[in-house]
């Protein structure tokens, strides 16, 4: 443990009151989530793409044939619109995902997984989901269904604390 998380958490693991709740909830969320991010750099991408790549291409996957803008990508992912473009660019150099202008709207481009990209998710995917699954392992279903409610919680509050400048999801077919 380092020594943030001592300074914030008393003996067995409680928080002691030196650091609000608030601040340490954040902290330790923010940290979990840059070491699953590192994990699966190093294990399980290596140089074939970053996480935020295999990212992009696990929700083109899930979306399905249609395709999706870079607007809906972005509801979807945790980076800026210029990191969305940059990973689109970037993909799309390496042939994993095609982009071509909507037939109903022509400002919209529509990036849709190539054969290339889906050979590569069936590659990575199998290695992905192993891999948190290991690192979950001895997470108790109950408490890991817990932890999904109170992040989801988590999520509304921040959607909401941003005032409506954000959507949490844009509607089906909505650049």
């Amino acid at each position: 443990m380092d020594r943030d998380t001592q300074h914030a958490r008393g003996a067995g693991g409680r928080f002691d009151g030196t650091a609000g709740i608030g601040e340490t909830t954040v902290l330790q969320i923010l940290r979990v989530a840059d070491l699953l991010t590192r994990v699966g750099d190093s294990t399980v991408f290596h140089k074939e793409l970053t996480q935020a790549q295999f990212n992009v291409l696990m929700i083109l996957k899930r979306h399905g044939e249609g395709g999706m803008s870079q607007k809906d990508i972005l509801a979807k992912l945790v980076c800026s619109k210029g990191n969305v473009s940059i990973h689109t660019a970037n993909l799309t150099r390496m042939g994993y995902i095609r982009k071509k202008i909507s037939q109903t709207d022509s400002r919209v481009n529509v990036i849709t997984l190539t054969a290339k990209g889906r050979r590569v998710l069936a590659h990575l995917e199998p290695r992905y989901l192993q891999q948190l699954n290991d690192v979950t392992r001895d997470l108790p279903r109950e408490q890991a269904e817990r932890v999904v409610e109170l992040l989801a919680h988590l999520e509304e509050k921040c959607h909401a604390a941003l005032g409506g400048m954000e959507s949490a999801q844009p509607e089906a077919g909505k650049p």
